[in-house]
């Protein structure tokens, strides 16, 4: 077990070396841009799109509620299933589940795979993605408005950015014919990374740090830090009952738990651990907004990574009177913090329900031959080194 946990590190650090290597990042001197990665203005190469929309009731079975959805994605999930499975360090991986074996999460995950094609062991490793393959990164934002109200965006980064983009979707949770939750999800999948409670709260989720125990913690079954943002929405319905529940949850994997009420000073970003939080940065009467990237608060952004202090220097340049959630968008759509591998950005606003989702894609023909040459180095080094451990 020891010697498989070893690969998996190495599988989270090869696929965030990839995502290091695709991503238009600044490299900085003195806090001023000295060289980026492949682009001037991604604005001129990339196009968004809004996000499909679909309803799903919580009050059918999870079969029902979930088959129109999945056979609409039956390709695009299988697509990413054989991506994923073209790897024989990913073919040892599955040989481990089921890890988190909630009888709810499981019964969730058949209903997905009996729906889609593929197999249960592959649909697991999906809804796991955070714990098993990390790379998740990420911008959040939240911040007052001047109506008092409160806004929350995000950048989704993701190294599976082609995989991954075509299977984004918003969903409109119900139960009893009224509104839940609104979620972006990865179709195929029973986790969250980005949700609103209309007249609640909002939660995005930014990865912290990756390490190889997160096995030995879902198989003590502390809860995928994803499938908790899941329940979360299903289950609270106000700020404070969801703050608690995030502080008070043993996670598999540390994580930025994000999370923003309707009003006042009702936004907390938690550095969080297993089973305890490391410090919770607050809105207050003098903190009016709060960026949160991929590092703790104590340790400074690295030059190669430079984007928590550019947010905070865009957003501090707002009139705090009169600022509008457009140009929190206009933040999150450009360097530094939109980055090759940016998937989707959101602007939220807990207090209507309000959700803009954004998809971007499309990048440039040369990149997308440059992003499957690596992949396939990457998944060639993890096969060899899985090999080397195994036998």
């Amino acid at each position: 077990m020891k010697n498989i946990l070893s690969a998996i590190l190495f599988i989270a650090f090869a696929l965030l070396l990839t995502q290091a290597q695709l991503s238009s990042y600044c490299i900085y001197q003195d806090q001023k841009a000295k060289e980026c990665a492949f682009y001037d203005s991604l604005q001129q190469n990339f196009g968004g799109v809004n996000l499909p929309k679909y309803k799903v009731n919580l009050d059918l079975s999870y079969k029902d509620r979930w088959r129109e959805i999945i056979t609409n994605y039956k390709n695009p999930i299988q697509m990413f299933a054989n991506f994923l499975q073209s790897s024989d360090g990913f073919k040892q991986i599955e040989q481990l589940f089921p890890l988190y074996s909630d009888p709810n999460f499981l019964n969730e995950l058949q209903a997905i795979s009996d729906l889609s094609g593929v197999s249960f062991t592959s649909i697991q490793l999906f809804s796991q993605m955070y714990e098993i393959l990390g790379s998740i990164a990420c911008t959040s934002i939240i911040a007052r408005n001047p109506d008092g109200s409160i806004v929350h965006g995000r950048n989704l980064d993701y190294g599976f950015f082609q995989q991954i983009s075509p299977l984004l979707a918003n969903i409109e949770f119900q139960r009893n014919g009224k509104t839940v939750f609104f979620a972006d999800m990865v179709i195929g999948t029973a986790i969250v990374v980005t949700g609103v409670v209309p007249n609640g709260f909002s939660i995005t989720i930014n990865q912290r740090d990756v390490d190889q125990q997160s096995l030995s913690y879902l198989k003590q079954q502390y809860i995928p830090a994803c499938y908790l943002i899941y329940q979360v929405l299903q289950t609270n319905t106000t700020y404070q009952d969801a703050l608690n529940t995030l502080l008070n949850t043993k996670v598999a994997m540390p994580a930025y738990l994000n999370i923003a009420g309707v009003s006042g000073n009702q936004g907390n970003v938690i550095e969080k651990n297993r089973e305890s939080n490391s410090l919770q940065t607050t809105l207050s009467e003098s903190t009016w907004f709060i960026c949160q990237t991929n590092y703790d608060r104590s340790i400074p952004d690295p030059q190669s990574d430079y984007r928590r202090l550019p947010c905070e220097q865009k957003m501090s340049q707002l009139n705090q009177s009169s600022w509008q959630p457009q140009e929190m968008f206009n933040i999150l759509s450009q360097q530094p913090n939109f980055v090759q591998s940016t998937i989707a950005t959101d602007i939220m606003v807990p207090k209507t329900g309000f959700i803009n989702s954004t998809r971007w894609f499309n990048p440039p023909p040369i990149m997308q031959q440059i992003q499957q040459k690596l992949y396939k180095q990457t998944l060639q080094a993890v096969t060899v080194f899985i090999l080397i451990f195994i036998l």
